[in-house]
């Protein structure tokens, strides 16, 4: 109770100045740029913890995607920075800036409001979380020293330190200490603080002053740093006039890591990195990798965050494990149709989440699928039941309001992997269980409709598992699906006719048509030790082709009984894409019986191929190697029928010390349709040669070549000369089919 009263109390005087009508001295930036439009500040209402888990009330507002990152506490500014240590640690870093000698502090004045809240949904948070939190543009400590102010601002060039010095006040009385540090470098134009081998480096102070038109004028000779010992920083400034305001500049420690942000280019609407913390190759803290729109055409971005935790100490954090379960959390966030950040959202609990995949209801609530380690997560319905459990939850459309949420599993370990909603507005959810019955898991077949199927045990080292929501929540249909080996669903879709369509992998490699005696009822729940196969006399069936996996594809009409169902692929291993993202499974909004999957084989001269006409059908020049990397393809299903494959990507050896490895960076990370029929698929590559002029849009003759296929009046990457270009090791890729299956 204490530390929450703390947090209101600094909140409540952090208002304080609005009801005096106390304003912030205003002024140009130097360099006349506009305010970051990415740049903003949260006040902390009691949503910040440390790595220990407590709630750090002395933070008081907070700016996460600078960088570094910064905290603001009184009349203190901590510097918050990640690196990697080793592969699979890193080390965070913390400098706290204490403003030397400082008497006292007015309660900082936030303004400037953006259009961004966030949200948070956290156990320390409460009930009903901490929800609003607005961000804003510019934060003022008044007073840090009599008649010295702070405005922590941006421009197009990152954050600002602006110290305004009222007039009549000596400048000498500015002071930073550097505390954390293990050494201090000051020169009289930088300042370096090192961490170890890591620096941080406060630049070239700027000088100015306001002209009689308003205009900034820089103050000469510069101002000069001064090593005053004990790791303080001290300033000498000359030339200026005192009876004006004289404004001091400092740029956020510079870090030569950083990305370049994305340049405007022709018939792209806009563009963004998203995420914190991020301030180094490879620390990995932010990843997203589902995107959804609205009818209104918000777009919803979700993904993994670790980086919500402020260092314990000052100084260097060692050995931060970067898979640590507990260091994750999910996070969705909403843009408008124009790119603007309107909400974003943090949810998770004492351990680790992640999530899967996300779908938006006709209304615009944002559902959330996943899995999770943590015990004390707020549910509505089924409780946690230990080990690794599934989660589900639904937002409302600003992600301030958990609507509903609940565990997915029994005792033993499950994962939510996909979700979909029906014409009826059901909630269908996808996934793998290693629980059984009698360890707590939940099924139900009560009001699926008459005789849905119903695989009443968990017949394998897994089983894939099917659940089914009405709108008022409540479980109306909830199977395992599978045989006696590992069996999982990846994928599900639904059509207008409130059919379902599974997408999935297994082991299981003997089908329930293979002993009729064992399985009289054809499409029913298979006795132990056989897979749920069910034949379509008109449509694709096929045996297990062989490997490890093989895929699975399978059909339930609206009373959920079991229409379709059968293996696929060839005699290597196949695999879905990864279980996170969107699109393992889709069906033509247009077309309800019109179906495709995308995926993964390792021997593609077996993988099955279909396509007729002008239909683009790639296939790898070399299949002869020992080592073969996992080749992406996307298939397409007909009224159950195969219609057309293709691979995807380049074939792209990669040589070390004499022995050739293939490139495992041609990936198919989600396929989406429009309302006209056409596919769309994206992923990355790292194919560096594109196809020739000639051979835009068809399938290279070389397949060592990336397909390109560039439109007028469509985005295309290219270099000065107007051709294609590979910018990195690994760029990403969208391409699009239409119903003749040709690339356009």
């Amino acid at each position: 109770m204490v530390k929450y009263l703390l947090s209101f109390i600094y909140w409540a005087f952090s208002f304080l100045p609005f009801f005096f009508g106390q304003e912030p001295y205003s002024f140009l930036d130097y360099y006349g740029e506009d305010p970051s439009s990415t740049i903003q500040f949260f006040q902390n209402q009691g949503q910040v913890t440390n790595l220990d888990g407590e709630v750090v009330p002395s933070i008081l507002y907070y700016s996460k995607n600078s960088h570094p990152e910064v905290y603001i506490g009184g009349n203190t500014l901590s510097l918050v920075a990640q690196e990697p240590e080793t592969d699979s640690t890193s080390r965070l870093h913390r400098v706290d800036l204490w403003h030397y000698q400082s008497e006292g502090w007015s309660p900082p004045l936030a303004t400037e409001p953006t259009p961004t809240q966030h949200n948070f949904f956290f156990p320390h948070c409460g009930p009903n979380g901490i929800t609003r939190v607005q961000g804003y543009r510019r934060v003022t400590l008044e007073n840090i020293y009599p008649g010295i102010d702070l405005q922590v601002y941006s421009n197009a060039n990152g954050l600002k330190f602006y110290y305004i010095i009222e007039p009549g006040v000596s400048p000498s009385l500015l002071k930073l200490q550097a505390v954390g540090v293990d050494s201090l470098v000051v020169d009289p134009t930088f300042a370096e603080m090192y961490l170890g081998s890591y620096k941080l480096i406060l630049p070239q102070v700027i000088a100015y002053q306001m002209d009689s038109g308003n205009q900034p004028q820089l103050i000469n000779p510069p101002v000069i740093y001064q090593d005053e010992g004990n790791d303080i920083i001290g300033f000498h400034i000359a030339g200026y006039d005192p009876n004006k305001h004289l404004i001091l500049s400092i740029s956020l420690p510079v870090n030569s890591n950083l990305p370049s942000i994305p340049q405007a280019t022709e018939n792209l609407c806009w563009s963004t990195y998203h995420g914190y913390g991020d301030n180094f190759p490879g620390s990995d803290d932010d990843e997203s990798q589902l995107v959804k729109t609205d009818q209104a055409g918000n777009v919803f971005v979700a993904g993994d965050t670790d980086s919500f935790a402020f260092p314990t100490v000052v100084g260097t954090t060692f050995g931060l494990n970067k898979s640590k379960f507990g260091e994750k959390d999910v996070y969705v966030a909403k843009f408008d149709s124009v790119g603007v950040n309107r909400a974003g959202t943090y949810y998770g609990g004492s351990s680790f989440e992640r999530v899967l995949d996300m779908c938006i209801t006709s209304s615009g609530e944002v559902t959330l699928c996943g899995f999770t380690r943590s015990s004390d997560l707020d549910f509505d319905l089924f409780p946690y039941r230990g080990g690794i459990d599934g989660f589900l939850v639904k937002l409302d459309n600003n992600l301030s309001t958990l609507v509903w949420k609940t565990y997915i599993g029994g005792q033993a370990s499950d994962e939510c992997y996909a979700l979909t909603v029906t014409p009826q507005g059901n909630l269908v959810i996808v996934g793998q269980t290693g629980s059984q019955p009698n360890q707590d898991f939940p099924l139900n077949t009560i009001n699926a409709g008459p005789n849905p199927y119903n695989q009443s045990n968990n017949s394998g080292l897994g089983d894939g598992f099917i659940m089914e929501f009405n709108p008022n929540h409540q479980l109306i249909w909830s199977t395992y699906f599978g045989g006696p080996q590992l069996d999982r669903v990846t994928g599900i879709a639904s059509n207008s006719q409130n059919d379902l369509y599974l997408v999935g992998i297994t082991g299981s490699s003997v089908p329930a048509s293979s002993n009729p005696i064992a399985n009289p009822t054809p499409c029913s729940a298979p006795s132990q030790g056989f897979f749920p196969d069910c034949f379509d006399t008109n449509g694709y069936n096929q045996a297990y082709g062989g490997g490890n996996f093989d895929l699975f594809v399978a059909s339930f009409d609206g009373n959920r009984n079991l229409t379709w169902s059968t293996y696929f692929g060839g005699t290597g291993l196949e695999e879905t894409v990864d279980a996170r993202s969107e699109g393992q499974i889709i069906v033509n909004p247009n077309i309800p019986d019109q179906v495709y999957i995308s995926g993964y084989t390792l021997i593609t001269s077996s993988f099955p191929k279909a396509g007729s006409g002008k239909a683009f059908t790639y296939l790898p020049g070399d299949t002869t190697q020992t080592i073969k990397a996992p080749v992406p393809f996307i298939a397409r299903f007909d009224h159950h029928d195969l219609n057309w494959t293709t691979f995807w990507g380049c074939d792209n050896f990669i040589s070390t010390s004499g022995v050739i490895f293939p490139s495992f960076s041609n990936n198919i990370l989600g396929i989406s349709m429009d309302n006209v029929n056409r596919l769309y698929v994206v992923g990355f590559t790292d194919c560096d040669i594109p196809s020739l002029p000639g051979e835009y849009c068809d399938v290279p003759t070389d397949s060592t070549r990336f397909p390109i296929c560039p439109q007028a009046g469509f985005f295309l990457q290219e270099n000065m000369f107007g051709a294609p270009v590979l910018r990195g090791e690994t760029d990403a890729f969208i391409a699009s089919f239409n119903q003749g299956n040709e690339l356009i």
